[in-house]
Order: C-alpha cells, then sequence, then structure tokens
C-alpha cells in the first residue's frame, strides 16, 4: 500500500480509500487510508505525508460504493434546481417571476434539509448507538394530533380522513419520537398517493399482547413493486406529480424504526387499497372495542 499511497500523492489525489493489511500473525484488516502533501517554508524539510488510517472497520457498517454513488446523486439533483432558480432569479422581470423562481429555490432547500435528515437518520442507524426512550402515551389524544398537522394537505386535496380506535383509554409503552416518526412518514406517504377526494382510513386495535396500527389509502401498489418497498433508494412508480420525488429512503427508514420498538410492519395491496399495518408489543392487555370516528 505504500506504493498506491505514493501514486496517490505523485497524482495530486487526495481522495481517502480502503486497502487491506496483512500482519504477520493473524488476519488482514481494512484499513482507511489518507495520503496528503503538506507544503513547508523550512530548509530542512520540503514537505509532510500524512497517513491517516483506523483499524476498526470489521467492526463498523460502511454504505457500499453504490448507494454513496447514489447518496451523492439525490443530493446533486435538489442543488441543481436550486442554482437554477437563483440564476433565473438574477433575471426575473416581474414580481410573478420572481415568485416562481423563490418558490422553486425554496422548494429545493426545503428538499435538500429531508434528504440530509433522511440519509443523517440512515447514518445513526448504521452506528448501532440507536435506543428508544419508552413512555406511556394515550394513543386517543396522541392521534388525533399527530394527524392535525397534515390539515392542509387533506383540506388541498379534498381527501376523506378517518381515524377508528378503542372506544375507552388506550395507553402504549412506546417512544413517541420514533412511533411520532413512523406514523408521519405513512401518512405523508398516504397523502401524496391518494388521489384527489380519494380516502384514509388510521385503525387501532389492541390485542392481548401488542397494538397494530394500520394507516390505509385508497391507491393500488403494483405486486412487482410490493416485495421492494422497504429497499433503500427503491420507488415505485407513481402517476399522480405530486408523490414524484422523495429519496427512497422513508420506508428502509420506517421498518428500522418499527425493529427499534421491538415491532414488526408488513403491508398489503388489493381492492384499490393500500395498507401499512405495524405491531408494537406491550406489556399490560389494554381495552378493545373500536368506534369510527371521520376527521
Amino acid at each position: 500500500w505504500q506504493d498506491v499511497v505514493q501514486n496517490k500523492i505523485i497524482n495530486k489525489d487526495e481522495d481517502p480509500y480502503f486497502a487491506l493489511i496483512k500482519p504477520k500473525e493473524g488476519e488482514c484488516i481494512p484499513v482507511y487510508l489518507q495520503a496528503k502533501e503538506i507544503p513547508t517554508s523550512t530548509e530542512s524539510t520540503k514537505q509532510v505525508i500524512l497517513i491517516r488510517e483506523e483499524t476498526d472497520l470489521l467492526g463498523r457498517p460502511n454504505l457500499q460504493d453504490e448507494d454513496l454513488t447514489r447518496m451523492a446523486h439525490e443530493l446533486r439533483t435538489p442543488l441543481t434546481s436550486l442554482l437554477v432558480g437563483l440564476r433565473m432569479l438574477k433575471f426575473a422581470t416581474s414580481e410573478e417571476q420572481r415568485e416562481q423562481c423563490y418558490q422553486m429555490a425554496l422548494h429545493s432547500c426545503q428538499r435538500e434539509l429531508q434528504l440530509i435528515d433522511s440519509f443523517l437518520s440512515l447514518g445513526q442507524l448504521s452506528s448501532e448507538t440507536s435506543c428508544p426512550n419508552l413512555e406511556t402515551i394515550q394513543l386517543e389524544s396522541w392521534l388525533p394530533d399527530l394527524i392535525s398537522s397534515f390539515q392542509p394537505i387533506i383540506e388541498e386535496y379534498r381527501l376523506e380522513v378517518s381515524l377508528e380506535q378503542p372506544q375507552k383509554s388506550a395507553s402504549l409503552e412506546t417512544d413517541p419520537n420514533l412511533l411520532s416518526k413512523i406514523l408521519r412518514e405513512l401518512i405523508g406517504n398516504a397523502c401524496k398517493y391518494t388521489p384527489e377526494a380519494g380516502q384514509i382510513l388510521i385503525r387501532v386495535n389492541s390485542e392481548l399482547s401488542y397494538t397494530a396500527i394500520e394507516v390505509g389509502n385508497t391507491a393500488q401498489i403494483a405486486s412487482r413493486d410490493l416485495p421492494h418497498l422497504f429497499d433503500r433508494f427503491f420507488r415505485a412508480q407513481a402517476g399522480d406529480m405530486r408523490a414524484q420525488g422523495g429519496s427512497g429512503l422513508g420506508l428502509c427508514l420506517v421498518q428500522e424504526w418499527v425493529r427499534l420498538l421491538q415491532g414488526e410492519i408488513g403491508v398489503e395491496s388489493w381492492r384499490g387499497w393500500t395498507t401499512f399495518t405495524i405491531r408494537l408489543p406491550h406489556p399490560t392487555p389494554p381495552s378493545s372495542a373500536p368506534i369510527s370516528a371521520a376527521l
């Protein structure tokens, strides 16, 4: 690997890379190497070569090259739109044109932030340092508050949203932050993929050993796409323009967040409906008489 480092210095290539080093005793160790040439002003030293290495790569998950390439592509797309919007803003001749350019730049910035948040969440999961902070919540009051945040898009596209949950108080010991992320992703997807004036149904079923939360909407996913919905960077085909885009990481993150809560998630799509179901374990059996309420 010394020759590789020397070649990188000659070519002025400072990018990091991986190499395998085999000690006299033991297995090959993957190390992270970075060569950098630092010019100095002293007469005794012409340059300093820095080589940084880490030997803990065997125990640390790393993104594959394909994932890194895809992440760079995803981040580049909104940045390109932002650049176009800013350039157009310079030459805008009317208030209407300036507003259009502003909205393009704003949307691109929001999209970039969402992508970065998704990548950071993925990195936190890969680091295996995530640990749920459990507390008891009352679903009958907690869920309506969460759903109300989607009211603007519900009204804009005239969606009919219904909530069914147990008649009596239904407590659940969980991590409210993780559960909120899970349901916001599922409900947000339902709002995007449901045709105008379509229906969304959120149902809570309490069983002896677990609580099930279903998020269904009037849209059907092709059977060929169902097995891949939780794959990283996978996007199902969408005919509605407002459902275009996305990083393809949302459902992958949802699945990992559900696992952190010791739960499971499944999806089915038939007869014009797609329904995601998460099942979260709980220590005590809650009541289970369902009622319906239209939002």
